[in-house]
């Protein structure tokens, strides 16, 4: 194949929580839960998480969301890629979590 080939992506559900800097036990016990590779805080002003993914460690800043894919792999996305690729399913968790105020 000498050309590209277009590819749409296959419909998933993941789960996912947003970091907002007050949330980080709670980001981090569910990461705990879901993903056999937890993340780890880095200290720092603003302080960010590290986050083992299956290609290495990649760093979440305060307001990236932490997304637990289909093979219970952790990635940090940044929010606006991650309101373009996502849409929430609704239920107990409503679209207005993508307009979670952050920390000045």
């Amino acid at each position: 194949m000498n050309e590209p080939a277009y590819f749409r992506k296959r419909p998933a559900v993941v789960q996912a929580m947003r970091w907002t800097g007050k949330n980080t036990e709670h980001v981090t016990a569910w990461a705990a839960q879901a993903s056999d590779r937890p993340l780890h805080v880095q200290d720092g002003d603003p302080p960010t998480l590290a986050v083992t993914t299956l290609e290495g460690v990649m760093r979440a800043d305060v307001g990236d969301w932490i997304v637990c894919g289909t093979a219970n792999e952790l990635y940090p996305v940044k929010p606006a890629i991650f309101t373009q690729i996502y849409q929430p399913l609704g239920g107990q968790h409503t679209p207005a979590e993508f307009n979670v105020e952050l920390p000045a």
